[in-house]
């Protein structure tokens, strides 16, 4: 495998691992019994789709803007342009690399960011269940 190869096959493994995580955390993250079993179908869907749509802009071709504004295309998606080898060997501008690892890492973060907000979701479901049965006291 080329170094541009591994490194679009380690960048899928990252959101393959944050999807299987959306997948699973709404069954492990919260105490069994709490919550809607409903809400928690939902959010076993609705993460996922999210993650898999966000790999999926991964593989747009990246494009730089030029001083006329126009659009230049780099020729690769942005998974295939993370490592400086398709610089090099390809002879791809280093601002296509830039661009690739920026917005690969932009994608990235909205991965991990919507895996928070599922769990923030679901502690916050666990909790107001909790207190409408009398369990926790409610925060001032």
């Amino acid at each position: 495998m080329t170094p541009d190869e591994l490194s679009a096959f380690a960048a899928t493994m990252v959101f393959l691992l944050l999807g299987a995580v959306a997948v699973l955390l709404p069954w492990i993250a919260v105490p069994s019994g709490t919550g809607h079993r409903i809400l928690r179908s939902l959010m076993t869907v609705v993460s996922p789709v999210v993650i898999f749509g966000l790999w999926v802009w991964a593989w747009l071709d990246a494009s730089l803007a030029t001083d006329n504004g126009r659009s230049v295309g780099c020729g690769s998606n942005m998974l295939f342009m993370l490592h400086t080898w398709v610089e090099r060997v390809e002879g791809i501008p280093h601002e296509c690399v830039i661009n690739s690892r920026i917005g690969v890492g932009l994608l990235l973060c909205g991965a991990v960011g919507t895996v928070v907000l599922e769990y923030l979701v679901l502690r916050r479901l666990a909790r107001s269940r909790r207190q409408a049965q009398g369990a926790v006291p409610a925060r001032l």
